[in-house]
């Protein structure tokens, strides 16, 4: 009942749902990652983040729930914590492409944009017709390109290239 409402964006009576769900299995691990994201969708940041954290508990290796927080985290702008976490869900399941694009986006908030460029090009490889990633491509090389030519200039009071001491 829960997926069939979230699935009509019904959120407030999935999440009415799946706690009655959750009342008679408290420990399903589904269960607690799907009430996350109605509240993650309806807004309630920490409330989400409680049940993301509850259903880890149970299942430490649920690279789906841990991709669901980093992307938490990274809306909520723990770039530090997203960073720790969708690397984690990638390494429990490193051929999905949905977790690599998760970690890209993480990525390209902190403005490691190489490291992201890389995720990009490795998940276009992967499946050549995903237009996200040539997007995102795109405007990476656009913002790399873009840094380059506003990059530090040299004036006659800058020092000499070479080693510094």
């Amino acid at each position: 009942l829960g997926r069939g409402l979230y699935a009509l964006e019904r959120y407030e009576e999935a999440a009415e749902a799946y706690e009655e769900f959750l009342e008679r299995r408290p420990d399903s691990v589904g269960a607690l990652n799907q009430l996350g994201m109605t509240h993650h969708r309806l807004g309630a940041m920490e409330t989400a983040e409680t049940y993301y954290r509850r259903s880890l508990a149970l299942e430490p290796d649920d690279s789906h729930t841990r991709s669901n927080l980093a992307m938490l985290l990274l809306e909520a702008g723990r770039l530090t914590e997203a960073n720790e976490t969708a690397p984690q869900a990638l390494e429990q399941d490193p051929d999905s492409l949905d977790l690599r694009q998760n970690l890209a986006l993480v990525l390209e908030k902190q403005e490691r944009l190489p490291e992201a460029l890389a995720l990009w090009r490795e998940i276009l490889e992967r499946e050549p017709l995903h237009e996200a990633a040539a997007m995102q491509m795109e405007r990476i090389r656009e913002r790399l390109q873009a840094t380059a030519k506003d990059g530090p200039q040299e004036s006659e009071e800058s020092p000499p290239p070479g080693p510094r001491q």
